[in-house]
């Protein structure tokens, strides 16, 4: 099975959205004209990194810049991931641990076979698939042809991330993408028309009908050997175009795929021994898996006012190019700038990036932005810890230097030698030995090497982090880990005397000690009682006690006559010593933060962060699963039984991070603190899939309940006096009708040996059989609706006494849509508050749709819009706001008017009127409560509005500038002298018209505005586009700002 996840680019679109507080709130008028404010540029408040608490970790984004194409918008950022740095991790184009949010990518992870892999695919094999599924138990001939890749049972996992919108979908046992979240994004595949019929394409629609396109193709391959047994399946789709229902549009170029290919080789070690009344038969072996991947980079951005470009080179740090197809490797590259360019394709100004090349991984050293125009640069300087991943060949498995065998349990940095292998040291009982010789303990150090540590700001201001190993005192699957380590003992005897006294070394054991004794001796004549072999090697188990040397291996008879002709003796003694673990913190993979400390300049402000349970001595943290490294199994043909032990775990582990917490604190400089607790395992374990009758029963796939866990159902809020001010509780739930279940089967061989017909009795068959031990198990993968379903907030007074408590309740009545609909909570006072919203879905409903305007909103996936507000209290209405759409175009759905209401008794009123629109959806005229029309003209693609005018009517504008006209200056990119050239007629030929006009740079903002009488304001702007200057019409500065950054 091929894993692969890689998320190179995530982008953020501003959509429409409706936020909802505990009082009742109504939706703001977004079809309102806001004219840029132009305000000193923000130094950026830089060092304020949300974190994930569940999981103790960090995001720590550094924006860059921000693109917009109309209405659309796309923040330019680089992103770190602080769950620590693996051995495995190749650094991609941005450094180690660095990803560069500017796109969009679909990423899966292929289950058995690539869903779209032709006739035996699960999308295009579901067919046979549920014709299994309605027998009481599968085929057995069925199911074991899967093993040979000839059915498929599970659906792929497919990862987005764009827009700020994360997650994954299936495709279910009918073909239907089913996303695993509460959103309802619609989801398109586009399947080629050829011979191939893979997927070509998705199309992903969010709630507000923006389409989202992804069809530039990155193909992997896996398999043992390149191309001969690799198998050649699309790997990633890239957001290649934005457009949203006005049509704006950001598109994404890529570098064209070539026939060189990114070489990944991962292996992992089995012990497989059999023994069923045909003697023994073991195999131990390296399996090994060649991961093949195009390389992809993004080349431009596009968007209506100009472009982005993102320059490369060849980077100098290591890259794996296997002996046989280095002539087939692609040579791995770093980005060298981010250029902005105008819509001239004169560039703007710049980002610069900088790297570590030449010790350790390639990461990022500084990021200096300029402008083309001069001046001073603004500089991003990073700091990393000094503790390199692996880079010496004498601890990796092949000469890939990914492929280290200095890992932990979870593929991190321990630094532990493991010269022989990756299979940890594990006891099997039915040996009563122990198989595997390497260390796979954790490592608190090495698990942050190369870590990112600082970032210094071009304010003089730096952030400091601070990582800690995760640590656990719950386990929730799998087994107890056992940590061991090799203890070994030794003598050496020559000519009546030894090296050390063998009854000086003392061996003290706790419990029964399974130990490795080995002696050897060279004997020159007959008299050689103590070992007359001259060799021997022994399992077995020591009793606890105090043992010697002399007592284990008899040293004191080699000085009796009957050993007189022993030349020289040897004996050692290996035995493998548990290591004890503190009960109340166990360390587990990867790391989270510790602390947070940011400078401004003047002052420290230090974040600490605390993961212990209510009573302190236990960690909070939960370890979702420990490998299974070891197990007994049996084949489903000739019921062979035996036992594999591996270097990487047998199950499955439960999706997410490997730790998470209950209950984490936040702890702030002044004293105070939050703590906040999470739902986790305890309310909601995993279950255990179904096993079959005919096969082996004891590994079953887990049924995921991952979307329940992590949610905050309590947040406490202490002062610096240590007193409880505030808490707040919530309760979740899942909706009866946002359920469903995709239908899978987990069938995968644990071992495979070859035997000998002989061997077995077996007549008329091959000389040689396979025997496969496979463990099969029917599961189910759920998408679920999960949701707040209440809020309950106490806040205590100074004493403690008379707490004002607020219960909100959430109610979701529309499975179509899966928005809010309803919210009651009460306030201060003990009056009800309720608040209603109506959405698309709903008007259809309710049977207010009567010229199918909300039905064609929903065919667009255009269903976030709140139609209706209703606001009561005490169950009385208080407030009505209604936004009635209609279609001005084809496929554009806008609002014509607004119309308010308090009590339901009065009548309702119209608030205001949309008298007209452009095509890009901008309005064109404006009236209030039937009163005087406010017109606007827009420009620069439909960007920008360069005039307002009162005092006359949209009719009038048109008759006088012609409605091609003023749609052409709308589309055009007009010069500050064309704009006002355009606007003269309408002063001359409209006297009492108020006309306001304002210019633009299209990259930079608002440059003039000029009132009704006349008069103009102007703003310039300094080298990185922030406002400079503020001058009258005489040139006068009214208003200067200044800035300092740190060289």
């Amino acid at each position: 099975m091929h894993k692969k996840l890689i998320i190179l680019f995530g982008l953020m679109v501003v959509a429409i959205s409706t936020s909802f507080s505990q009082g009742v709130t109504f939706p703001n008028d977004k079809s309102n004209v806001t004219f840029p404010s132009p305000t000193a540029a923000s130094l950026g408040k830089y060092g304020e990194y949300p974190v994930s608490l569940y999981s103790g970790q960090i995001n720590i984004d550094v924006p860059l810049l921000e693109i917009n194409s109309g209405k659309l918008s796309l923040p330019i950022s680089l992103s770190y991931n602080g769950s620590g740095n693996k051995p495995s991790d190749i650094p991609g184009w941005v450094g180690l641990g660095w990803s560069l949010n500017a796109g969009g990518v679909i990423t899966r992870i292929v289950k058995n076979l690539p869903d779209d892999l032709q006739f035996f695919g699960y999308y295009y094999d579901k067919n046979v698939f549920n014709a299994q599924l309605a027998l009481s138990e599968p085929d057995p001939n069925y199911c074991y042809e899967t093993i040979y890749r000839r059915h498929d049972l599970e659906p792929d996992i497919f990862l987005f991330n764009f827009a700020g919108h994360t997650g994954k979908f299936h495709f279910d046992n009918h073909g239907i993408p089913r996303v695993e979240s509460a959103e309802k994004l619609k989801i398109e595949v586009i399947p080629t028309n050829d011979v191939l019929a893979f997927f070509d394409a998705f199309v992903v629609t969010t709630l507000d009908g923006t389409k989202y396109r992804f069809d530039h193709k990155e193909w992997g391959l896996s398999g043992l050997t390149f191309p001969e047994n690799s198998e050649n399946h699309v790997s990633s789709w890239y957001l290649t175009k934005i457009e949203n229902l006005t049509g704006d549009v950001i598109t994404f170029k890529y570098t064209l795929p070539e026939a060189k290919y990114r070489f990944r080789e991962r292996s992992y070690d089995k012990v497989t021994f059999l023994n069923s009344g045909i003697g023994q038969v073991a195999e131990e072996g390296r399996v090994p898996s060649l991961i093949i991947d195009q390389v992809t980079y993004l080349d431009e951005i596009v968007f209506s006012n100009g472009k982005l470009k993102f320059p490369k080179s060849i980077r100098t740090d290591f890259s794996y190019k296997p002996a046989p197809y280095a002539s087939l490797t692609a040579e791995e590259k770093k980005l060298d700038n981010i250029t902005l360019y105008d819509k001239s394709e004169i560039p703007i100004k710049k980002w610069d990036f900088h790297y570590i090349e030449n010790i350790g991984r390639l990461k990022i050293d500084s990021i200096k932005e300029s402008s083309f125009s001069g001046g001073q640069k603004k500089v991003y300087r990073f700091e990393y810890n000094s503790d390199l991943l692996p880079t010496s060949s004498a601890v990796f498995v092949s000469n890939d230097l990914y492929n280290s065998n200095d890992i932990d349990h979870w593929g991190y940095y321990n630094a532990a030698n493991n010269d022989y292998g990756r299979v940890p040291i594990t006891f099997v009982p039915k040996l009563n030995d122990f198989i595997g010789t390497a260390n796979r303990t954790a490592h608190p150090r090495f698990m942050k090497a190369e870590m990112l540590e600082k970032i210094h700001y071009p304010t003089g201001g730096y952030t400091k982090f601070e990582f800690e190993p995760n640590d656990y005192s719950e386990q929730q699957s799998g087994p107890i880990e056992a940590n061991y380590e090799w203890t070994e003992y030794s003598f050496f005897y020559e000519s009546g005397s030894f090296d050390v006294d063998p009854n000086t070394i003392e061996i003290k054991l706790d419990e029964p000690t399974v130990v490795q004794s080995k002696r050897s001796a060279i004997n020159i004549g007959p008299n050689r009682q103590w070992l007359p072999s001259g060799s021997e090697s022994l399992t077995y188990t020591l009793p606890k006690g105090t043992h010697t040397l002399a007592s284990i291996f008899r040293t004191n008879e080699l000085l009796n006559n009957g050993n007189s002709d022993v030349q020289t003796a040897a004996g050692s003694l290996r035995l493998r010593k548990k290591i004890t673990s503190n009960p109340y913190f166990s360390i587990g993979g990867g790391l989270r933060i510790k602390s947070v400390e940011n400078f401004d300049g003047k002052d420290i402000v230090k974040k600490e962060y605390e993961y212990k349970a209510q009573n302190p001595i236990y960690s909070s943290g939960v370890l979702s699963g420990f490998p299974t490294y070891f197990r007994d199994l049996q084949t489903i043909w000739l019921n062979l039984k035996g036992y594999v032990v591996s270097s990487e775990s047998l199950e499955e582990l439960p999706y997410g991070p490997s730790v998470v917490y209950k209950r984490v604190a936040e702890k702030l400089s002044d004293g105070s603190k939050i703590v906040h607790n999470y739902t986790s395992f305890s309310e909601f374990p995993d279950q255990q899939g179904t096993s079959y009758s005919w096969v082996e029963t004891s590994m079953r796939h887990p049924i995921s309940y991952n979307d329940l866990r992590g949610l905050e159902k309590g947040t406490e809020f202490y002062s610096s006096s240590g007193k409880k001010v505030k808490e707040i509780f919530n309760t979740y739930t899942i909706h009866p009708e946002g359920q469903v279940h995709i239908p899978a089967i987990d069938n995968k061989i644990i071992f495979r040996l070859r035997l000998f017909s002989e061997m077995l009795g077996l007549q008329g068959l091959p000389t040689t059989v396979v025997a496969d031990a496979n463990t099969m198990s029917k599961y189910t993968i759920p998408s679920r609706f999960v949701y707040k379903q209440s809020s309950r907030e106490i806040t205590y007074t100074t004493l403690g006494t008379d707490p004002v408590t607020i219960q909100t309740d959430y109610s979701y009545d529309n499975p179509q849509h899966f928005q809010v609909t309803k919210i009651n909570s009460n306030n201060s006072k003990g009056e009800l508050l309720q608040k209603k919203q109506f959405y698309p879905h709903d008007m259809i409903s309710l049977n207010r749709d009567p010229n199918g305007i909300y039905l064609g909103m929903v065919n667009q996936n255009n269903i976030s819009p709140v139609i209706e507000t209703v606001g009561a209290k005490n169950s009385v209405q208080t407030s009505l706001i209604r936004n009635n759409y209609y279609q001005p175009f084809n496929g554009v759905f806008l609002p014509k008017t607004i119309e308010v209401q308090q009590k339901d008794n009065d009548p309702v009123e119209t608030e205001k009127v949309y008298r007209t629109y452009d095509v890009k959806g901008n309005p064109l005229s404006i009236a209030k409560n039937n009163g005087p029309e406010t017109n606007y003209l827009w420009s620069y693609g439909g960007q920008f509005p360069i005039a307002e005018i009162k005092n006359t009517d949209y009719i009038s504008i048109e008759n006088v500038l012609g409605a091609s006209n003023i749609q052409a200056f709308s589309n055009s990119n007009p010069s500050d002298i064309q704009i006002k050239t355009f606007l003269s007629s309408l002063r001359t030929s409209l006297p009492n018209a108020f006309i306001t006009a304002y210019t633009y740079n299209p990259l930079v903002g608002i440059t003039s505005s000029t009132d009704p009488k006349g008069m103009t304001i102007y703003y310039e702007y300094d080298e990185f586009q922030r406002l400079k200057n503020v001058k009258d019409q005489d040139g006068n500065i009214i208003k200067n700002t200044t800035y300092h950054y740190k060289p």
